[in-house]
């Protein structure tokens, strides 16, 4: 592959390029421009991270529906006594369809941000976590539409993981993307 060989008029390039000194006051150059921390740039990386606080939140509060008897009335089964259960294979499926949907997710979100942008991306799954949540409230008595909801929400929620940090790394000014990202 000729593009991949280095030249020697290349390597002595590049070794002229790491020897140049870099500019600096006392030798006649101008100084680097100074990059400052606005109040747009910190209010845009607290507003996408978001999306990132979204995942934990709704992989958290399935725990807490279980223990509803609202919950457990409309998708559990009843037994003798009057009490609703969960099967294990209904709880788990309930639990783990919203990883799954953030696998599909997250794997379609860099392809995606790539041929629509990230802002659109960012948009797009803010929309499918909607529609997801949508179909879960209006589920009233099918595990299996709760369970489709949330597999819908996991789709969104993984694009978000993948988008909204690289959104984040492209927006913010270099002297603070380290503690945006991270």
């Amino acid at each position: 592959m000729p593009f991949l060989k280095r030249t020697e008029n290349d390597a002595s390039q590049a070794a002229q390029l790491e020897k140049k000194a870099s500019p600096t006051p006392g030798n006649g150059e101008l100084p680097a421009p100074t990059q400052r921390i606005t109040f747009l740039a910190i209010f845009l990386g607290l507003v996408a991270s978001i999306g990132g606080f979204m995942f934990g939140y709704v992989s958290g509060q399935i725990s807490g529906f279980f223990a509803m008897r609202d919950y457990a009335s409309r998708f559990g089964a009843a037994q003798a006594d009057g009490s609703y259960t969960f099967s294990p294979a209904v709880q788990g499926s309930i639990v783990s369809f919203l990883c799954l949907g953030a696998l599909f997710g997250s794997l379609a979100a860099g392809k995606l941000a790539d041929a629509i942008g990230r802002r659109m991306t960012i948009s797009t799954s803010a929309f499918s976590c909607c529609i997801g949540t949508i179909i879960e409230i209006s589920s009233s008595d099918h595990w299996v539409q709760f369970a489709i909801g949330r597999l819908i929400t996991g789709v969104g929620i993984g694009a978000l993981s993948v988008t909204v940090p690289m959104y984040q790394s492209e927006s913010t000014p270099a002297i603070i993307r380290g503690v945006v990202v991270a």
